[in-house]
C-alpha cells in the first residue's frame, strides 16, 4: 500500500532562446479537476551547461504559492539550463500541469523553449497499521527471549 507518489522532474530549457525563469505546478485527482499549486518541494536545483563541461550553479526558490524562480542564466553563452525538481503528491494524482508564471512574460518577452523534460516517479511505501503492530511484536518477543536467557544465565 502507498499513500503517495515522489516527481523528480527534470527540465531542459535554454540553448540560445531565453530560459524558463518562473513557472508551478499543480496536479489533478482522477476527476481530473487541478488542485492548488504544490508547494512543497522536496529539493529544487538548477544549473547552466556551457560548452567544455562547465557548470554554473543557479539560485532557484518557491514561495509559499508554489512559485519557483529560478536565476537567469548567462546570456552571453550558449547553454543549456537544467532545473531539477522533486515534490511529493497524493497516490491519486492522474494528471500535471506545468504553469508558467505571467512574470515570465515580462522577463522575455515570452522566448522560452522547453526542450525536454524528464519524469521519475516513485512510491512512498507506507505499511498499514497491522504491519506495525507486527514487527513491534516480534521485536518484544525476541527481547523477552533474550532475557529471559540472559536469565538463566545467570
Amino acid at each position: 500500500v502507498y499513500n503517495a507518489i515522489q516527481f523528480t522532474l527534470t527540465i531542459y530549457s535554454g540553448l540560445v532562446i531565453d530560459d524558463l525563469n518562473r513557472f508551478s505546478f499543480r496536479v489533478a485527482d482522477a476527476d481530473g479537476t487541478f488542485n492548488d499549486f504544490v508547494t512543497d518541494f522536496d529539493s529544487l536545483n538548477s544549473q547552466q551547461n556551457y560548452f567544455f563541461n562547465q557548470t554554473k550553479i543557479l539560485t532557484i526558490s518557491s514561495d509559499a504559492t508554489g512559485l519557483i524562480t529560478a536565476e537567469n542564466p548567462d546570456p552571453e553563452m550558449q547553454n543549456q539550463t537544467i532545473h531539477s525538481i522533486v515534490f511529493s503528491v497524493p497516490h491519486t494524482t492522474r494528471k500535471m500541469q506545468l504553469v508558467t508564471d505571467a512574470g515570465q512574460a515580462e522577463l522575455n518577452a515570452n522566448n522560452f523553449t522547453i526542450q525536454e523534460i524528464g519524469i521519475a516517479a516513485t512510491a512512498v511505501i507506507v505499511p498499514e497499521p497491522s504491519t506495525y503492530a507486527l514487527i513491534f511484536g516480534l521485536i518484544a518477543v525476541g527481547l523477552a527471549s533474550r532475557q529471559r536467557a540472559f536469565k538463566n544465565k545467570h
